[in-house]
């Protein structure tokens, strides 16, 4: 069984250097501007701060996707299925998750107000930044990348930190859809498909501060209100 793991592991490293490989010599054109019409969003969380003007964090740990008509959807491992070295190296169970239960067990993803102030493993008053990255395609993009996370939500691959995590589902859907050419280089990051989005796609816009839906689940943003800095 460990043999067969580990095998695994040497496949999946192999497997990320081919697409780095592959992706550096694509010749990837998206779609013409006019031609999308459709938003999408992607979003970035960063890590809990006492104070994300005095500390901001540059380094983005975790990704889901705004779908047409606000629906968050992202992938992430079952809990109780963490592991140090099988959460890294190893196969853990995965699991696809929407607003109805993010609500009970992520409300820092979804509540703007509570996002500000989230009280974590008996650490008080700390806040989720997220950044927003809102981005156009076509309609046929829109629907094949809903058909994508619906086939992860009915047969939900394993979840492996080491090249089968939230941006790994992420790109893989945005390849299928026709919004990315194949694989993201480098390891599988959330940065990684910031970085491919914003190469291919330099008309984005982003938004940094605290995310949520309103009580008819459109989603909407706080912004961060940093003091100036003086000079």
């Amino acid at each position: 069984m460990l043999q067969k793991k580990v095998s695994g592991f040497i496949f999946s490293t192999l497997f990320i250097a081919l697409s780095f490989a592959l992706t550096g010599c694509s010749d990837f054109t998206p779609a013409p501007e006019g031609e999308r019409t459709v938003e999408i969003g992607i979003l970035l969380r960063k890590q809990f701060t006492e104070d994300p003007c005095k500390n901001p964090d540059r380094v983005y740990r975790h990704i889901m996707v705004l779908l047409p008509g606000d629906r968050i959807i992202g992938y992430n491992v079952r809990p109780g299925e963490i592991g140090a070295f099988r959460y890294i190296f190893m196969n853990s169970k995965g699991v696809v998750r929407e607003l109805p239960r993010l609500k009970e067990i992520r409300r820092h993803y979804i509540d703007a107000d509570y996002a500000q102030k989230v009280t974590y493993k008996g650490r008080e008053n700390l806040h989720m930044v997220t950044v927003w990255v809102k981005l156009k395609v076509t309609p046929e993009q829109a629907q094949r990348l809903t058909e994508c996370w619906e086939e992860l939500k009915e047969n939900t691959p394993p979840f492996r930190l080491w090249g089968n995590n939230c941006a790994s589902r992420a790109a893989e859907c945005f390849v299928k859809a026709g919004i990315l050419p194949w694989g993201l280089p480098g390891v599988d990051r959330p940065a990684s498909v910031l970085k491919e989005v914003m190469r291919h796609y330099p008309d984005t816009t982003t938004e940094e501060g605290y995310f949520g839906f309103d009580i008819n689940n459109k989603a909407f943003m706080i912004p961060l209100a940093c003091p100036a800095e003086k000079k």
